[in-house]
C-alpha cells in the first residue's frame, strides 16, 4: 500500500498482484517483505498473469 498526499488529504493506492498458491503460503510462513524481496529478485512483470512462481 502507497499513501499519496495532496493539499487538504490523502489517497491510499492499494497494489493488486497475480499471486499463485505457492507464493501465497510463502507469505503465510515468512511474511510480506519476505515475498516481496523474491518478487524483487526475480525481476517479475507484476501484471503478468502467466508468470512463473517464485516461491
Amino acid at each position: 500500500m502507497s499513501t499519496a498526499h495532496f493539499l487538504g488529504g490523502h489517497a491510499r493506492i492499494l497494489w493488486t498482484l497475480p499471486v499463485t498458491t505457492a507464493e501465497i503460503e510463502f507469505r503465510r510462513r515468512h511474511g510480506p517483505e519476505a515475498l516481496e524481496q523474491l518478487f524483487d529478485e526475480a525481476g517479475i512483470i507484476p501484471t503478468d498473469p502467466f508468470r512463473p512462481s517464485v516461491a
